[in-house]
């Protein structure tokens, strides 16, 4: 996930490139898992993307691989449309769904929820307890479609009915809000995995892209774990100005990345929210 002007596209395109790569080819999830090393179950790209202080959306998601050629063809496609803007919100996911989860296009990340005061979109790495966070999404009478949803679309769903709520319809605090829903939502974190995940909303017209960090007991114990689950923050500064700040997975930087020339890298240590108003205005919440 990234936030970045147009002069960063070429940067932006070529890390994508290797994103794809250690999608197909992770030794971390090959280790962890015992012989898996593909993110084989589907993709999907969010971006907002600002122009003379509109806003407006790319959403698409696809069932197939996201190494594959056709994949490959309409991410370049994509990516060739943002050089018309100046500032670009992008959320992109590869998914290695977990044991007896379902499949299909429709429960590719990110998923997409329709707000009465905006819009949100939502990627998560890791694993939750899904038949408890069901019963909690079920106790605040969140409607559900479909009887297969995996437990990263009811932490959207819960995401969205408490913004609706709270923010739309109560006028509180967006931040403040969010905040509290993922400490809720951390509880529900299985002690093996993680809430890694990419929030990229437009409420009320202002964009911004929010990544989470939280890992479960049992990963800050292994070292395998941890750095399956690790995120880095890379950022790029023009003349003393951030022109892109990126939050990678461990695996593109420890394994694909060949040359950091020109990037601050620096790994996520702290368990919160990294919160990316704009690039000039960034934030750290503690959960």
């Amino acid at each position: 996930m990234s936030v970045f002007s147009r002069e960063e596209l070429q940067l932006i395109s070529n890390l994508i490139e290797l994103f794809i790569k250690s999608s197909e080819e992770d030794p971390y999830l090959r280790e962890l898992t015992g012989g898996r090393a593909s993110h084989s179950d589907g993709w999907g790209m969010a971006a907002l993307m600002v122009k003379e202080r509109g806003v407006e959306g790319i959403y698409y998601r696809m069932g197939m691989p996201i190494y594959v050629r056709e994949s490959k063809e309409l991410i370049k496609m994509f990516i060739s449309l943002l050089s018309a803007y100046e500032t670009i919100y992008l959320l992109l996911h590869s998914r290695a769904a977990s044991r007896n989860l379902p499949l299909g296009k429709e429960h590719a990340h990110p998923y997409m929820e329709n707000l009465s005061c905006g819009t949100l979109w939502f990627a998560h790495n890791g694993l939750l307890k899904k038949e408890e966070l069901l019963n909690k999404v079920k106790g605040e009478h969140i409607t559900l479609l479909g009887h297969e949803l995996t437990d990263s679309a009811l932490a959207s769903k819960y995401l969205a009915h408490t913004i609706e709520s709270k923010v739309c319809k109560g006028n509180e605090e967006l931040l403040k809000v969010v905040r509290d829903a993922y400490i809720e939502l951390r509880k529900y974190v299985i002690m093996s995995s993680a809430l890694n995940t990419g929030l990229l909303m437009a409420i009320k017209f202002k964009p911004m892209l929010i990544a989470s960090y939280v890992v479960g007991e049992e990963v800050r114990l292994s070292k395998l774990r941890s750095d399956y689950y690790k995120l880095y923050r890379i950022e790029v500064l023009r003349e003393g100005d951030r022109s892109a700040i990126i939050i990678s997975s461990s695996t593109l930087i420890d394994y694909y990345l060949e040359s950091s020339k020109g990037l601050r890298i620096s790994p996520v240590k702290d368990e919160g929210l990294i919160v990316i108003e704009d690039l000039q205005k960034i934030k750290f919440i503690p959960l």
